[in-house]
């Protein structure tokens, strides 16, 4: 038999591990979830890491400091030889989310309140949040691009006022904005310029911050007029019109993440000898807006299932065509609103003006 005394101990003894046990499997004092490492793949940020700063542009063909300079975006060929844009990386989202029903057709186009006056007003084009815009306004001797905010959207906007840093005594317009809003894309016949009009560059640090000195794109220069440049928001394409062919033709050209322009290529599939101009791709690389020289200047737009493919045969479309010249100028992400210019339109506020068009819900 086992003993008053032995049995005390052997209970104690069982408490004890008991006791144990319980102390390491139950947090102490509340603890949490523990935080990852640095590098461990989170997304995130956190307090007291620095992210890296962009440097400084260098002449001409510069690009924003950043590690990795100086790699190419890899471009599968297009099967009539042009090259395909390079796989979209990131899409900004929309600022409205299913405010539309893509498959459905625009409503006629209103003039866009506010910003049009007797002059020409031409290249609309929104930042990403819709609340500001850029265009170009036509002088007695120059154009100039000019820049209007809203508090929200479908508020008005504000009376347009000149971005001076990028001013000039030549024709400056169509400027394109990245999505954060650091890097614009214009054109202008201010000098040096190898042709009539030539593409130019200017960044930015931060969106409260003046333009930089802009610098001309000489890998896309031609003897020629270059106009109408269009950059995709994510950055890596930009679009641009080119009359190198001896006539008006779409062109794009890939930008690597430290800001790098490769040579451009023609969009083959898009082209013809009936000139084409404007383009205007949407933010998935899915869809090319762009303006057709016919009896008068219309907007068509061809379409891709991935960025790698060709450009499906374009169509003509006809909800916004008219009479008088019309050409695409900016689409938003969801592909719910385009704005346009249009020339001679009924009820037109003189020239050149500034429209938009809703797709139908």
């Amino acid at each position: 038999m086992i003993s008053l005394r032995t049995g005390l101990l052997l209970l104690v003894g069982v408490l004890a591990a008991c006791g144990a046990a319980d102390e390491a499997t139950e947090p102490r004092g509340g603890v949490g979830p523990t935080v990852p490492a640095r590098g461990t793949g989170t997304g995130t940020t956190t307090e007291g890491e620095q992210t890296l700063a962009e440097g400084p542009m260098s002449e001409d063909e510069g690009a924003p400091g950043e590690e990795g300079a100086g790699t190419s975006v890899a471009v599968e060929p297009d099967v009539d030889g042009s090259e395909a844009d390079p796989e979209v990386e990131s899409m900004p989202e929309a600022p409205v989310a299913a405010r539309c029903d893509r498959t459905k057709p625009f409503d006629a186009p209103k003039l866009v309140a506010g910003l049009n006056t007797d002059r020409n007003e031409t290249a609309p084009r929104l930042t990403s949040d819709e609340l500001g815009i850029f265009f170009m306004r036509q002088g007695t001797s120059s154009a100039q691009i000019v820049t209007a905010t809203r508090t929200e959207l479908g508020g008005a906007w504000s009376a347009a006022v000149l971005v001076k840093e990028l001013s000039s005594s030549a024709h400056d317009g169509s400027p394109s904005l990245t999505a954060d809003g650091l890097t614009m894309y214009f054109h202008s016949n201010r000098s040096p310029s190898s042709g009539s009009y030539d593409i130019w560059r200017s960044v930015r640090a931060s969106k409260a911050a003046p333009w930089g000195t802009p610098t001309r794109l000489s890998i896309l220069s031609s003897a020629a007029s270059d106009t109408y440049p269009y950059v995709r928001p994510d950055g890596r394409a930009l679009y641009f019109s080119s009359l190198r062919s001896g006539h008006y033709n779409v062109y794009v050209a890939s930008v690597d993440a430290a800001g790098k322009v490769a040579e451009p290529r023609g969009l083959g599939n898009i082209n013809t000898e009936e000139e084409e101009a404007s383009p205007v791709p949407t933010a998935d690389g899915l869809a090319l807006y762009f303006m057709r020289r016919g009896t008068t200047n219309d907007i068509w737009v061809s379409r891709r299932t991935k960025t790698s493919d060709s450009w499906g045969a374009p169509r003509k479309v006809l909800e916004l065509s008219s009479t008088s010249d019309e050409r695409p100028s900016w689409v938003s992400t969801d592909e719910c609103l385009l704005y346009l210019t249009s020339t001679g339109r009924p009820g037109s506020v003189g020239g050149a003006d500034l429209y938009v068009a809703q797709r139908m819900p």
